[in-house]
């Protein structure tokens, strides 16, 4: 992103900090009248202040928005040009209550466009979870006995 903001002045492809979904699932877990009430200043704490500004993420082609969660890497991806909101997972059903999490992820980012772009109305802009096709990895278990190395394929 350095690279590509130094010789074009913009960068196209955007990452949310991986903190920004640790957070927003912590406080997702609380009843609703204890979660925080996101605004647009909230997000900036989750980019490089001295290199992307909230206000970047409008002319930007992707954002991704990478999670930890249950001990499992995914990500989402925003294309901003069609507003269409992917989820980019390498196990084939994800963990459980991923889904609850795209859909608490979308409409979270769904109400921060609608502000970041003055859209007053969240149903101006649609966005519908769409997983990427992508292949599967397997699932594998390394571990050690004697110093020997084991990788088991379940």
């Amino acid at each position: 992103m350095y690279f590509e903001k130094r010789s074009t002045g913009l960068i196209k492809r955007i990452i949310f900090s991986p903190m920004f979904a640790t957070h927003f699932l912590e406080d997702n877990k609380k009843r609703i009248v204890n979660r925080h009430v996101w605004q647009v200043d909230d997000y900036q704490a989750y980019f490089h202040n001295d290199l992307v500004r909230v206000e970047d993420l409008l002319s930007a082609d992707w954002v991704f928005i990478p999670v930890l969660s249950g001990g499992h890497w995914w990500c989402y991806a925003l294309q901003v040009c069609s507003m269409k909101f992917f989820v980019i997972d390498s196990l084939e059903k994800g963990i459980r209550g991923r889904v609850g999490i795209d859909r608490s992820i979308a409409k979270n980012i769904k109400h921060f466009w609608s502000q970041l772009s003055n859209t007053l109305e969240d149903s101006k802009i649609d966005f519908n979870v769409i997983v990427a096709k992508i292949p599967v990895q397997p699932n594998t278990l390394v571990y050690m006995w004697n110093d020997v190395l084991f990788l088991c394929f379940h």
